[in-house]
């Protein structure tokens, strides 16, 4: 039976994941915080202002935002408008302006990391939850890695 939602849904509402799944992907969490102080949004600086204008203007009405993605997936445009607001770069892969890329694939690097030093002693459904999460994070990471290295190049002029 194919259930249609995501191993993190089932393993969280029924107790299973499938090894399997073609409605699978990693769910990803991000809060806008400033690096000097996780509270600076909800004070009222010009900076936090500003922050939050360009969330507005990209339609986001919140300071966080959580999306499932996998390598090809058609959620990650929107995932790379919302990590250019919070890392400050510009989301367009137009060669030099790869800022959301790699600040991208900085945040899935890190969750692979953080996925690597928990999955020991990991058993069951949890195990297969993990792992798929890891496959799809490695595979984000390998499609992020393609665009950059495509796009690294300048065209030449004649």
């Amino acid at each position: 039976e194919n259930y249609g939602q995501p191993n993190h849904i089932l393993y969280l509402y029924h107790g299973f994941a499938l090894s399997a799944n073609d409605h699978d992907c990693v769910r990803l969490d991000f809060k806008m915080t400033m690096a000097h102080d996780s509270d600076a949004l909800d004070s009222e600086t010009p900076e936090s202002a500003a922050v939050k204008r360009r969330l507005l203007t990209f339609g986001f009405g919140a300071l966080d935002y959580t999306t499932c993605v996998t390598s090809g997936s058609p959620h990650l445009g929107r995932l790379l408008e919302f990590i250019s607001i919070k890392h400050g770069v510009s989301h367009k892969i137009h060669h030099s302006h790869s800022g959301a890329y790699l600040a991208l694939l900085e945040e899935v690097d890190h969750r692979i990391y953080i996925y690597d030093l928990n999955t020991r002693g990991t058993v069951g459904h949890a195990k297969t939850l993990i792992y798929n999460e890891l496959d799809h994070l490695r595979k984000l990471r390998s499609e992020l890695t393609y665009l950059l290295g495509y796009n690294a190049f300048l065209p030449l002029g004649r």
